[in-house]
């Protein structure tokens, strides 16, 4: 059966490899974590370079643009939630998880070294996928940057993932976005009311995409007041089956 990222690729061959200004993305961040005296921010870029240094994502492209765009993204939005903890976590999010660097070797405050670890998916030897996705939704909200963090992330990986990920991966995301992300992103609402135009605008967002993908690969979505059991199991199989 034809991927359609295969079909995507056909018609834009160019994509697969394209390369973000890398050193010009940089040079803004930087330039902008000075003038705002984001010192926590500005360390941090100089730390995930050095830790990412020579990964690359699926399609090829040097791993720090993943970050690098959640972070013009976070700026570029003029809401007092964007701080400097919050920029340093997602610069630092997938430190952990890909490049094993310790929680505790993290030389950040406590706020962002918790963003970072609440960010991590990282598996206890007993649980199913299913249990640890259910797990590490509940646990971000332990962590305002975490959790407003996930949803910048996920916002620039649903973006890309058309032409990097194979269909199963992808419907994989639409589901796990539509039943744990955006309902996690509307309970944080209450948690940080401070915080709830930011959320807001994430979650919307963030559907809006999801919508498309999901009529573009056949995903059924839950209803907007989805309680149903079997719905639930429905679900909870196809998490397990496609994580």
């Amino acid at each position: 059966m034809k991927h359609v990222k295969d079909a995507i690729l056909a018609l834009n061959p160019e994509f697969v490899g394209r390369v973000v200004d890398v050193e010009q993305t940089i040079l803004f961040l930087r330039a902008y974590f000075m003038g705002k005296g984001m010192s926590e921010s500005l360390r941090a870029l100089g730390y995930m370079q050095l830790h990412h240094e020579g990964q690359t994502r699926s399609d090829g492209q040097p791993y720090i643009v993943h970050p690098l765009a959640m972070a013009s993204h976070a700026v570029s939005i003029n809401d007092a939630n964007i701080t400097d903890d919050l920029i340093a976590t997602l610069l630092l999010h997938d430190l952990r998880e890909d490049a094993h660097v310790a929680i505790s070797e993290m030389p950040f405050n406590v706020r962002i070294k918790n963003g970072v670890k609440y960010m991590s998916l990282i598996r206890f030897d007993d649980e199913s996928k299913y249990e640890l996705k259910k797990r590490y939704y509940n646990e971000l909200l332990e962590s305002k940057e975490a959790t407003i963090g996930k949803g910048f992330d996920r916002y620039n990986n649903l973006t890309t993932m058309s032409a990097s990920f194979p269909d199963e991966k992808v419907r994989k995301n639409v589901v796990e976005t539509d039943w744990l992300l955006l309902p996690t992103l509307k309970r944080a609402e209450s948690l940080w009311p401070e915080a709830s135009n930011l959320l807001h605008l994430l979650r919307v967002s963030i559907r809006g995409i999801n919508d498309v993908y999901a009529l573009a690969y056949n995903v059924k979505l839950r209803d907007e007041n989805f309680v149903n059991a079997k719905g639930a199991q429905d679900y909870s199989i196809l998490l397990t089956q496609a994580v």
